[in-house]
């Protein structure tokens, strides 16, 4: 994966995690190994190769799905909640590249809505820095840009982690 060697040798301290290409679909059976030592693990898929996608959500504890706010996207996402709901994992829209104010950002978060499809409150805005961080490390503006998101995604784990039975939903 070119962009975190490139992110590694940025000369800022490196990458302060591990990223291993794994894109099996057998990567529950895998991934403990590269995992037995980590807090948390981020799996990022690529769209549309449906057993890569599926071997991760079976591996997750809880599916962020981002999307943009583009009807493309929205006619796509239902089928990667559809992957999670199907494996009993918890799943949840990310909005990402967002514009506030517009018509499209309005129009999908009224159609996910009325979907009755989990989003979470927080999105991600378009942002030069984000289009033009490939293979840096990331920047505190990009830092404080997430740290909403993070803290709303750790909470749902959070509650996730309190429950009783510890079932997924």
């Amino acid at each position: 994966m070119r962009w975190s060697s490139a992110a590694a040798e940025d000369g800022k301290g490196g990458l302060k995690a591990v990223v291993v290409a794994m894109p099996t679909a057998d990567l529950a059976r895998r991934l403990p190994t590269v995992t037995a030592t980590a807090d948390a693990v981020v799996l990022d898929t690529p769209p549309g190769h449906v057993d890569t996608v599926r071997a991760a959500i079976t591996a997750a504890q809880v599916v962020v799905v981002p999307m943009a706010p583009t009807l493309l996207d929205l006619d796509r996402v239902s089928a990667t909640l559809d992957l999670a709901r199907d494996a009993n994992r918890p799943a949840v829209v990310l909005l990402n590249r967002t514009r506030a104010r517009t018509r499209s950002l309005a129009g999908v978060r009224e159609a996910l809505d009325a979907a009755e499809l989990p989003v979470l409150s927080v999105d991600v805005p378009q942002r030069e820095a984000v289009a033009t961080a490939w293979g840096l490390l990331v920047a505190d503006e990009l830092r404080q840009l997430y740290q909403p998101i993070i803290d709303e995604l750790q909470g749902a784990l959070a509650n996730l982690n309190d429950r009783p039975n510890k079932e997924q939903p």
